[in-house]
């Protein structure tokens, strides 16, 4: 019989967000007021964490009372951190001053519970002090958490952080890294794909629209890294005529296997976006992010950048939610050509 540690028991308890009487709540849909408001305390986090600001108690309060830190990382079975001077004293270990930099966060996804909210993201921490040359990655991986909204605003109930982790033998980029591994695609003589539409004669945008673009955008990474279901999560982002440029590849089963064929696994990081813009157009919205892939290294070796560059999007609305129609992901280049 499996034995369950009194650490993994109580994470398991306090990030689940629904117990027996949770479930006779209401369940209310999150305001674009609260995520904003959320994604603020989870910037501020890194703020207060490298930092240290007021003795390690910014980062603290930032926890509800009885909120909690788990490092999952931190020896074989990670390490609980309890209480606001447990909390504290966290915050003020390592480097720590006013202009210190180390803890990027990004792919920032939310949804409510019946207690309040749950969340994750992406982090790379790292060491960006240094002179040219020695600055280094040193560790990266994703929090989980669950938000509880208290009389002095929204707070984190708990946060565990999970090292990023590659499942068994994944099947290594080849040939070409700047593009995705070769899945089935469409056949010769299909038409060329229809070019990205220009926000001209633009429909109206709702504060709803723009976040559920964002989450699609931003559960983009975590459906391919860990090609959940099969790949599967990560087809189910595109609309039924959706597809992904470079190398051309439509349908569902198609683009399952494009996730399937890359590195994955269930706790993998290596999808960073940001500098999100959403634009509205005629028939829905195109959209853009930065990019960059990031190799985090295991066992204390230093992680390195993979590839970088930028994705150009046409995102659709359907019956399922905003989907990709058409995703292009297009490598950064030094010197190339100005556009014009």
């Amino acid at each position: 019989m499996r034995t369950i540690s009194t650490l993994t028991l109580a994470i398991a308890l306090l990030t689940s967000g629904i117990g027996l009487t949770a479930q006779s709540k209401e369940f209310l849909p999150l305001t674009p007021m609260d995520r904003i408001q959320i994604q603020q305390l989870i910037a501020r986090y890194a703020y207060a964490l490298d930092t240290g600001g007021r003795n390690g108690y910014d980062y603290a309060d930032l926890f509800a009372a009885d909120g909690v830190f788990v490092g999952m990382n931190q020896g074989d079975k990670g390490r609980l951190y309890r209480g606001r001077d447990s909390l504290a004293a966290l915050a003020r270990g390592g480097p720590r001053n006013q202009n210190y930099v180390s803890h990027y966060i990004t792919n920032v996804i939310l949804e409510a519970t019946p207690d309040g909210a749950k969340g994750t993201q992406y982090a790379i921490i790292g060491d960006v002090s240094q002179p040219s040359g020695k600055s280094a990655w040193t560790h990266g991986g994703h929090y989980e958490d669950t938000y509880v909204k208290t009389p002095d605003g929204w707070r984190f109930k708990s946060r565990v952080f999970y090292a990023s982790e590659g499942g068994p033998d994944p099947k290594q980029l080849k040939n070409d890294p700047l593009k995705a591994p070769v899945a089935p695609a469409a056949a010769a003589g299909d038409p060329v794909p229809a070019p990205v539409p220009k926000a001209t004669g633009l429909r109206n945008l709702t504060a709803e629209d723009y976040i559920e673009i964002q989450q699609l955008v931003y559960s983009y990474p975590y459906s391919l890294d860990t090609a959940a279901n099969n790949g599967f999560k990560y087809a189910d982002n595109f609309s039924a005529d959706g597809e992904f440029i470079r190398p051309p590849t439509k349908g569902r089963d198609n683009l399952a296997k494009l996730a399937i064929d890359q590195p994955h696994g269930p706790n993998f990081v290596r999808h960073y976006l940001t500098n999100i813009v959403i634009e509205p157009t005629a028939d829905g919205a195109i959209g853009k992010q930065y990019l960059v892939v990031l190799d985090i290294g295991a066992a204390g070796q230093p992680s390195s950048i993979f590839l970088g560059g930028h994705y150009e999007d046409v995102y659709a609305k359907t019956d399922a939610g905003w989907k990709f129609k058409r995703r292009e992901f297009i490598p950064s280049r030094a010197n190339a050509p100005a556009s014009k």
